[in-house]
């Protein structure tokens, strides 16, 4: 959804990833853009629970399965 209402594309950094729809479902690792956070939720912003969510600086490593969401805050996936 940023990507067409910015006119972006291949946008990696901070926001809501659908796993299996924006992202495939794997491990990555994440890397920080200052105090990075990410969390893996079971649904959309406010209809979930929170799987997994860590604050980090650096990188972290983060598994996530189909179905579930990545919220990704001052963060992007690292290369």
């Amino acid at each position: 959804m940023y990507e067409i209402l910015n006119e972006k594309t291949d946008w990696n950094q901070s926001g809501m990833y659908k796993v299996g729809i924006d992202i495939e479902a794997g491990r990555y690792i994440l890397e920080s853009l200052g105090s990075g956070y990410y969390a893996v939720l079971t649904g959309p912003v406010g209809n979930n629970d929170i799987v997994d969510n860590d604050n980090f600086n650096g990188k972290a490593t983060v598994t996530i399965k189909n179905g579930q969401y990545l919220q990704l805050s001052r963060a992007k996936f690292s290369e």
